[in-house]
C-alpha cells in the first residue's frame, strides 16, 4: 500500500492518441502546400480564397475559375502540335534521305521551254492578230504576249531598267527557246504587276538581247487569260442561219424594252387630299455613283425623265442592292392614298396563252416601264 501510495504523488501526464496516417497526411498536406503551385491560376497561395482566378473566364476554352496558363485544353493542344512536329520532322528526314540517294542538289540549274515561233511573212496587208495583253509595272504600261508554250515569263532588259534600278536576283535556270536555241538570262524578278484593278506578284526572267516580252502559261491561268476547255458543241448551221434571220427580222421586237404606242394611262387623284412632298433619302457614299449610272441608264431608255420644274407630288426614291446589279423604284405611299381607284376586272394575262402549242418564258419584271403615262 505504500508503494501505491508514492507512486501516487508522481506527476500524471496526458495522454493523446495519435492516428498515424492522418498525421502522415497533414504532414504531406503542409510539406506539399508550401511547394504546390494552384491548380487555377498557376501560381502558389496559402490560402485558397486568396486565388485571382476564383471567378475569372478563360481566354482559351471560356470556362470558369481558371487561367488560359493552366488550361488544360492547352495542354492537349501542346502535345498534339509536339506530336505532330515529330512526325514532319520524320517525313522531312525521309525525303532528304531520298533526295541524296538520287543524288539531287537543290542548286541545280533548271531548264524551261519557251515555245514561241515568229513567222517573217511577205509585204502585204496585215491579217493576222497578235495575243497581246497591256500590264501595268510599276505605273509603266507593258504589251506582253501571250504564250501558252511558255513555261516562264521573259521580260527584256532594256525595258526592265526603264521600269526600276535593282538589280535582279541571281538565276541559274536555263530558257530553252523552239529549235533547241539557248537564251541567255541576268537574273529574275518578282515585280508587282495590276491588271484589271487587281496586283499579281509575278516573277520574270530577264533576257539580254531583243526579245518579246512573254507571259507563260502559268501567269496566263493565274490572271484569267486562258482557260480550259473539255468540251465543245457543235451547232448545227441550218438552224443558226435560221435563228439570225428570225432575230434580224424582227430586230425591233429584241432590241430595247419596246413600248405601248397607243394606250396612255391617267392616274386620277382626288383634289380634296393635300399633296406631299418627301425630302430626298441620304444615299452612301459607296453607291452614289453605282445609282447614278443607273439612272443616266434608265433615263437613255426613256423610262424616267428629268424634272427641273415644280411639281405638286414628290416621291422617296427607294434602292434595292442585288448581287449583280441596283434596282430602283419609288415609295408612293402618300400618293396611293390619293389616287382614285377605278373598278373593273383585270385581265389574266395567262389565258392569251392557254392554247400556245409551244411552252414558253414570258419575262413581266419591267412591265410598267413599257406603259406610258399621262402627265
Amino acid at each position: 500500500m505504500k508503494s501505491l501510495a508514492g507512486e501516487t504523488n508522481l506527476p500524471i501526464h496526458q495522454v493523446r492518441s495519435y492516428n498515424s496516417n492522418t498525421r502522415g497526411k497533414s504532414q504531406k498536406s503542409q510539406t506539399s502546400s508550401g511547394n504546390r503551385n494552384c491548380y487555377k491560376c498557376g501560381r502558389s497561395w496559402d490560402r485558397e480564397h486568396d486565388c485571382p482566378a476564383i471567378g475569372a473566364k478563360c481566354n482559351s476554352c471560356g470556362k470558369l475559375n481558371h487561367f488560359a496558363v493552366v488550361c488544360r485544353n492547352n495542354q492537349k493542344l501542346a502535345y498534339t502540335q509536339s506530336n505532330s512536329k515529330k512526325q514532319r520532322s520524320q517525313s522531312q528526314k525521309d525525303i532528304r534521305v531520298i533526295n541524296q540517294a538520287t543524288g539531287s542538289d537543290t542548286d541545280s540549274e533548271t531548264e524551261f521551254f519557251i515555245g514561241m515561233t515568229k513567222v517573217e511573212k511577205a509585204k502585204g496587208p496585215k491579217t493576222d492578230k497578235n495575243w497581246e495583253v497591256q500590264l501595268s509595272l510599276n505605273e509603266c504600261l507593258v504589251n506582253f504576249t501571250i504564250d501558252t508554250g511558255a513555261e516562264c515569263n521573259v521580260i527584256s532588259k532594256s525595258i526592265y531598267e526603264q521600269i526600276t534600278n535593282e538589280p535582279p536576283k541571281k538565276s541559274k535556270a536555263k530558257l530553252v527557246a523552239y529549235g533547241g536555241q539557248k537564251l541567255k538570262t541576268i537574273g529574275c524578278v518578282d515585280i508587282a504587276c495590276e491588271y484589271k484593278d487587281r496586283f499579281y506578284v509575278i516573277n520574270f526572267q530577264v533576257v539580254d538581247g531583243v526579245v518579246p516580252c512573254l507571259l507563260g502559261l502559268p501567269s496566263c491561268e493565274q490572271l484569267s487569260l486562258i482557260k480550259r476547255v473539255f468540251k465543245t458543241q457543235e451547232l448545227d448551221s441550218e438552224e443558226s442561219t435560221a435563228e439570225l434571220d428570225l432575230l434580224e427580222k424582227y430586230k425591233d421586237v429584241f432590241t430595247g424594252l419596246g413600248s405601248v404606242t397607243d394606250v396612255t394611262h391617267h392616274i386620277t387623284v382626288d383634289p380634296t387630299i393635300a399633296p406631299v412632298v418627301h425630302p430626298p433619302r441620304k444615299v452612301p457614299v459607296a453607291l452614289r455613283e453605282r445609282i447614278r449610272k443607273e439612272l443616266n441608264r434608265m433615263e437613255r431608255m426613256n423610262v424616267i425623265s428629268r424634272v427641273r420644274e415644280p411639281t405638286a407630288w414628290v416621291n422617296s426614291m427607294v434602292t434595292v442592292i442585288k448581287p449583280n446589279k441596283i434596282r430602283i423604284c419609288i415609295d408612293p405611299r402618300d400618293l396611293n392614298k390619293a389616287i382614285k381607284r377605278e373598278h373593273f376586272p383585270a385581265h389574266d394575262r395567262r389565258s392569251d396563252f392557254a392554247d400556245a402549242r409551244r411552252p414558253s418564258i414570258f419575262c413581266a419584271g419591267r412591265q410598267l416601264w413599257v406603259l406610258a403615262g399621262q402627265p
